[in-house]
């Protein structure tokens, strides 16, 4: 993505964000996680660039959802047990991946280190302080 130019970030666009419906061709079920999530982020958040790793995070949650549902009821001495539990594993996996990459997750959601930690203005209990001049 190209970097913007100093004059293009201090135009402040008076039209608000529109959050994109899901495509076409997503299931009911991966359709609903779009509209879910993307209603839980920034308006200005989903823009093209990220559609393609949007629509695989919400078929990984799909198959996710798929797996935990075929393992709810299956005892572990079943055959299909351990397979059952490896795609779920691997389907998760490729979740929290995804997740992190659009910056779903509230750590890779943060604010500018700016705004982030307000603390650090502050002097740590640890550091030593310095006398006040005022005496």
């Amino acid at each position: 993505m190209p970097r913007k130019s100093r004059a293009s970030l201090g135009i402040v666009s008076l039209v608000p964000a529109e959050r994109p419906p899901p495509p076409d061709d997503l299931s009911a079920e991966e359709a609903q996680i779009w509209r879910t999530t993307v209603a839980s982020m920034r308006p200005d958040w989903c823009t093209g660039e990220v559609v393609p790793l949007f629509r695989a995070y919400c078929l990984e949650v799909c198959l996710s959802e798929r797996w935990r549902r075929a393992l709810s009821g299956l005892d572990v001495n079943d055959r299909r047990f351990a397979s059952l539990c490896r795609n779920h594993r691997e389907s998760s996996k490729m979740i929290a991946t995804l997740a992190g990459k659009l910056r779903l997750t509230p750590r890779s959601n943060r604010q500018p280190k700016t705004l982030r930690d307000v603390s650090s203005r502050f002097p740590k209990p640890w550091q030593p302080q310095e006398p006040d001049d005022a005496s």
